[in-house]
């Protein structure tokens, strides 16, 4: 469909998309939106691996693996993120993974591809029921939000897919923290968050990465 000129879906995010529908659950707990954010983070790099491999093996040109490949990288950069406070080995799987999906990428070694996909999605198939069945806390909420926010140049760095992914990842998680016991929403993080979003602009050929950054260090500002 997308090589037919179909829409591709560029960016997504659960639990911001969850919370633009009519619900049909019950959220148990302050941090549900911690949990959801977390979830789909995990169950996105498992399907954006799946995708990747899926058109490496019908043989996709380079501008298809390519943005796959971004897919892979933009959800891959909150999942490290993610790892690195609830799961150290599995962070430095990641980490390997999409760096060897990048190179591969880069070579057309569609071989290389294939394996490491199916290796990504598997890790993400084995992670999701672990991270679903997680209860997330105030302090683990704020501690993932600095820790995007502390990330701005190298999330910028990785290219529009991943400041997407960073951006929806601090305003969600600041979502759930400013609104758990004890908190209220801050005024100056909220015209933060508007200028995060600013920056990424439209076309990721126009990304600006050093803007993103500058943003993000904006944000990071007022969360201290």
């Amino acid at each position: 469909m997308v090589e037919a000129g179909h829409p591709d879906l560029q960016a997504f995010e659960l639990d911001g998309f969850s919370d633009k529908m009519p619900p049909h659950w019950r959220d148990k707990g302050p941090f549900a939106p911690t949990k959801a954010w977390a979830t789909g983070q995990v169950i996105s790099l498992r399907e954006a691996s799946k995708q990747l491999g899926e058109r490496a093996e019908k043989g996709a040109s380079a501008a298809a693996l390519q943005d796959a490949l971004s897919k892979v990288q933009g959800h891959g950069a909150a999942v490290k993120i993610l790892f690195a406070n609830i799961g150290p080995d599995v962070q430095k799987s990641v980490d390997g993974d999409v760096a060897a999906l990048t190179d591969a990428v880069g070579k057309n070694d569609k071989g290389k591809i294939t394996s490491t996909t199916k290796n990504l999605a598997g890790t993400m198939n084995a992670q999701a029921p672990k991270v679903a069945g997680r209860e997330f806390d105030a302090a683990t909420t704020k501690k993932l939000m600095s820790d995007f926010a502390a990330a701005g140049d190298s999330l910028g760095a990785a290219g529009m897919r991943a400041a997407e992914q960073g951006a929806f990842a601090m305003d969600r998680l600041y979502g759930a923290y400013s609104k758990s016991p004890g908190q209220k929403d801050n005024k100056a993080t909220e015209a933060a968050l508007d200028k995060m979003y600013d920056s990424l602009g439209d076309d990721p050929k126009k990304f600006d990465a050093k803007a993103y950054s500058t943003a993000v260090k904006g944000f990071a500002d007022t969360i201290k």
